[in-house]
């Protein structure tokens, strides 16, 4: 594809102590999918002591009960967003919800910046020919558009447009490891509910 990338993570967990799973649900999907496969959704929690064990789980049971506290119902009655049915998984921030999420964005930018990332960005458009090339190329997961008798799709991740930018030019392995970051909303093809 377009080269080797490492991911390193020297986190160290503690031994849990109890562990135990939430109820889970599984969901058929519409019948232009397989019917042999389903979505299976489930939850499970881990604690360190007994002590925590508990405290969670009666955190748990307080807040299965509320349902005024899910974040749709909030976001809506505090009128920072809202979704609709003609635009299903999109999200209209509000202005007070904008303002909100500005401030986060701006946030994860210094913390990124903070840690030697450098920001750029990419298009949102590709043709189907490098999502080929990737490997990435799945119409289920993907919006798909054809232009001209050619397939586009809308990106639904960063890494082929980063990995266009990496190999444009010929770079000295004294500039490795180039860390770039982009802030962009993806475009993501995922079944309601």
């Amino acid at each position: 594809m377009f080269g080797i990338f490492f991911h390193h993570c020297s986190l160290k967990f503690p031994p849990l102590f109890n562990r135990w799973r939430h109820p889970s649900s599984a969901v058929f999907p519409p019948s232009a999918f397989s019917l042999s496969s389903y979505l299976h959704r489930s939850f499970s929690s881990s604690s360190v002591t007994a002590a925590m064990s508990d405290h969670a789980k009666e955190d748990n049971a307080e807040s299965s009960q509320r349902v005024d506290d899910h974040h749709l119902i909030l976001g809506a009655k505090q009128e920072l967003f809202f979704c609709h049915e003609w635009s299903p998984g999109s999200w209209f921030f509000l202005p007070h919800g904008t303002r909100i999420y500005n401030k986060l964005v701006d946030f994860i930018r210094n913390e990124y910046k903070d840690r030697g990332y450098q920001e750029v960005i990419s298009p949102n458009i590709y043709k189907k020919d490098l999502w080929d090339r990737a490997g990435n190329y799945t119409k289920e997961d993907m919006y798909v558009l054809e232009v001209d008798k050619q397939e586009y799709g809308l990106k639904p991740m960063n890494c082929e447009g980063h990995c266009l930018m990496f190999e444009h030019r010929v770079r000295s392995y004294r500039v490795s490891p180039q860390f770039i970051v982009e802030i962009r909303i993806m475009h993501l093809f995922k079944l309601l509910g």
